[in-house]
């Protein structure tokens, strides 16, 4: 799977911020966020939906997953129900001592929508890899 990173025309692993968990906040500081090139709705998709940040999407960048990058899938709410947390937010500090990404899956979003104020993950608004390890991505030229 080809994965895409918008904002930057290249990937600079010194810029790669550890992942620490922000309180009350549903998005981690550190991490690098992606969407998979092909999804149903991606943050491409919702960029031009929402006509948010619409001249960033020129500035990106292709990479795939390492194989044997532990990742962590949210296809449903049970999945969600497994995460560990801080109050209703995602304990992302934990989760990186086992998982180097997180994978919210298109069909994981329409699934855990309803569900987000019992586990918070507002912001999280399309198809989205977080990468917590810097050293599973594989750069595509």
């Amino acid at each position: 799977m080809i994965l895409i990173h918008y904002g930057s025309d290249y990937f600079d692993s010194g810029k790669f911020n550890e992942v620490f968990n922000r309180i009350g906040f549903c998005k981690p500081r550190g991490g690098l966020w992606a969407s998979p090139c092909v999804t149903e709705f991606g943050w491409e998709d919702f960029c031009i939906a929402r006509n948010y940040m619409i001249h960033k999407l020129s500035s990106r960048f292709a990479f795939r997953l390492k194989r044997g990058t532990r990742v962590y899938r949210i296809n449903s709410y049970n999945d969600l129900l497994k995460l560990p947390l801080l109050d209703t937010y995602p304990d992302f500090e934990r989760l990186k001592q086992n998982y180097d990404v997180i994978w919210l899956t298109y069909k994981g979003l329409e699934e855990t929508d309803h569900y987000t104020y019992l586990i918070n993950l507002y912001g999280w608004d399309c198809e989205s890899l977080l990468i917590l390890n810097k050293n599973c991505i594989k750069i595509l030229l």
